[in-house]
């Protein structure tokens, strides 16, 4: 479980961590060979679309990562006892791979839900860890709508800075919090929180599990990436993975018991 003090961080900065993967995790998902087995899944061109937009859905393996005693305990801390599992997925961002413009994960800003990224193999700086402003998650700006007015480079840092200085005089001077992790560790994140990708500029693939979660009162829909509009999109497949679904907005889908990673 998570600290008063832990519980207070989270909201105020939008981010907690890093924490340690327990053993079983570990043992499964860092070896060599089973991290080489699924980068070449998922680049073998043998996935659907919609396996691989919904890997929880079809990986009995990785619900048990996204679901794993600690993180489900600090995510039900952190959201209550009735849990949804709304995208769990692998990403193996290869050499070369750009990364991502600075954005907030509108979608999972709509609906209030938390971000777990679990690093598989060491992320650092340059092969594209997570890069983010603190506290950011609690500012009102929409950065596609700075892009488009006002010229915004999503790409720059340094003109992120100084819009969160604009959005947020009384937090400025703000900073950048590249989080580095070694392989078996992970930390949070709340939606709505600025942050981007860098390159991978390394020879290896860097390989991490992300994983969503919300309450089953959020109705969880493909809202776009626009932080500056809400599109009411397809419903997304969920998991119940705690607890009961008494809204009964979503659309629940059965565990997998298969596994596209086997």
């Amino acid at each position: 479980m998570l600290s008063t003090d832990e519980m207070h961080a989270f909201a105020r900065d939008g981010y907690l961590g890093p924490f340690e993967l327990p053993a079983p995790q570990r043992e499964h998902w860092l070896q060599p060979e089973r991290l080489k087995q699924v980068h070449q899944v998922l680049h073998g061109g043998t996935l659907t679309k919609e396996q691989e937009r919904n890997q929880h859905l079809y990986s009995a393996s990785l619900v048990g990562l996204a679901t794993a005693p600690p993180i489900l305990d600090h995510v039900r801390t952190m959201l209550g006892d009735n849990v949804l599992l709304w995208v769990a997925h692998i990403l193996s961002r290869v050499p070369g791979s750009g990364g991502q413009a600075w954005h907030s994960d509108a979608i999972n800003q709509y609906i209030r839900g938390i971000h777990a990224s679990i690093a598989l193999t060491d992320m650092t700086l340059d092969n594209g860890c997570l890069s983010f402003v603190p506290g950011s998650h609690l500012y009102r700006t929409s950065l596609w709508a700075y892009e488009q007015s006002k010229g915004l480079d999503r790409r720059d840092a340094d003109s992120i800075l100084r819009l969160a200085d604009e959005s947020a005089p009384w937090n400025a001077p703000h900073s950048i919090r590249n989080m580095e992790l070694r392989a078996g560790q992970y930390f949070y994140t709340w939606g709505g929180l600025w942050h981007g990708v860098g390159k991978n500029r390394t020879q290896r693939p860097r390989m991490a599990c992300v994983a969503r979660y919300c309450r089953p009162d959020f109705q969880c829909r493909d809202y776009g990436f626009r932080d500056d509009r809400i599109v009411a999109g397809d419903l997304q497949p969920c998991l119940l993975i705690h607890g009961q679904d008494e809204f009964r907005l979503n659309e629940i889908k059965p565990a997998p018991s298969d596994d596209i990673f086997s």
